[in-house]
């Protein structure tokens, strides 16, 4: 099995007894109690360190990293220390898998995080053959949303439901307008196209259309030049932040800029992007994130965590959600008890109703049987080269 740069940090974590209840989840129930001893719970993240969005999604392991340390340097619960294997898929499915096989092979308890659309399709089935729980991915891939295991969590809604919400509260503040698409080919990029559609036709807009483009493109000129021609009023992104930046970046230097806004999903309201685009997006780029800004009260303990890492991390988007998935997750297994198994932690998780697990995330609910847990998000807009909130924003009906 290949592995690349793995990354093990160790938490020592407290557990309220309680007794062990199984689960019935369709999925295969092999190795209630796999990834548990008396002094250890081992998760495994597969997440993109190296490749075309490794500057964007290694925050995400790194800020869960960092949490776990934190907690761990603060006396942990109870004697176990988490293990968190992370191993670099390079934004590859193919890697993942194999990834995804090495966490069945050493039975880890979850397989947590990590960033990228491409890969969490691919492991999925591996991980519900074997009836590992898949917690809490950045990931936007509308066929998890749709999935049937009943050991899959997500906090993050698809760019679909993000994009729908944003065009619907853009045309109400700054009125219809027409419409292009830059929408990136990644697993379920169709079905984001058709939510955007029928957003921009239900909210009275004019849908011009638009292009399918491949992640990691390094001159998007011929597309902004197509942009330019349709004349829209707003144009959307579904993009990662790399990208986002470039076809900003080559709007502003043809002269291609929108006439009321560019709307986009999570991944400009972070760092990567913000950086990237300077003062070009003032006050005309419109976005949503899934956590509190990173200047907030609610981040301040994530702020303490980074602050202690080595090397110390910042604070931004990217960082933050991997930092909040590892206050939930740390949340679910005290909920769990001394007696962890993969059905007890699921029981925990199907059991939150409008459970606060962490303070940069609005409050969690997944039930009987939901898999997004997640369904508001923060209303963010550019100025003077930060993000400010305009307050939430429902993203799933």
């Amino acid at each position: 099995m290949k592995r690349s740069a793995l990354a093990t940090v160790l938490l020592t974590v407290t557990m309220v007894a309680t007794s062990s209840c199984g689960l019935t989840t369709g999925a295969a129930d092999k190795g209630s109690g796999q990834g548990v001893t008396d002094t250890q719970i081992k998760i495994g993240t597969t997440n993109p360190l190296t490749g075309p969005v490794a500057a964007s999604c290694k925050p995400v392991s790194d800020g869960a990293l960092a949490w776990f340390d934190y907690v761990n340097n603060h006396g942990g619960i109870n004697g176990r220390k988490i293990v968190d294997q992370v191993l670099d898929d390079g934004f590859n499915a193919p890697e993942a898998l194999s990834n995804a096989r090495q966490f069945v092979s050493d039975g880890d308890l979850a397989v947590f995080g990590g960033c990228g659309s491409v890969q969490p399709p691919a492991i999925l089935p591996e991980l519900a053959k074997n009836g590992i729980p898949y917690l809490f991915p950045y990931a936007s891939a509308p066929a998890l949303e749709a999935a049937g295991y009943k050991r899959l969590f997500l906090i993050f809604p698809s760019y679909g439901h993000q994009l729908a919400g944003l065009i619907k509260t853009a045309m109400h503040e700054h009125g219809p307008g027409s419409v292009w698409f830059a929408n990136a080919q990644i697993p379920g990029s169709d079905q984001t196209e058709r939510q955007v559609r029928q957003a921009v036709q239900d909210a009275g807009g004019t849908y011009l259309g638009g292009e399918t483009t491949i992640v990691g493109t390094s001159d998007y000129t011929p597309l902004v030049l197509k942009m330019k021609a349709a004349h829209p009023d707003y144009v959307v992104l579904s993009q990662g932040a790399p990208d986002a930046a470039r076809i900003v970046q080559t709007m502003a230097a043809q002269n291609a800029l929108p006439t009321k806004r560019i709307l986009g999903q999570a991944n400009l309201a972070t760092a990567p992007f913000v950086g990237s685009v300077g003062d070009i997006a003032n006050g005309r780029v419109l976005t949503v994130s899934p956590v509190e800004l990173a200047t907030s009260q609610a981040a301040a303990s994530c702020r303490q965590a980074f602050a202690k890492a080595s090397p110390p991390l910042t604070a931004e988007g990217y960082s933050l959600f991997g930092c909040g998935t590892a206050q939930i997750m740390t949340e679910a297994l005290k909920e769990a008890g001394k007696n962890l198994t993969r059905e007890r932690l699921v029981q925990v998780l199907r059991s939150w109703q409008q459970k606060t697990a962490s303070p940069i995330f609005p409050a969690v609910t997944f039930g009987a049987s939901g898999n997004l847990g997640v369904t508001r998000m923060i209303l963010v807009e550019i100025q003077n080269g930060q993000l400010a909130g305009q307050g939430e924003l429902a993203v799933v009906p």
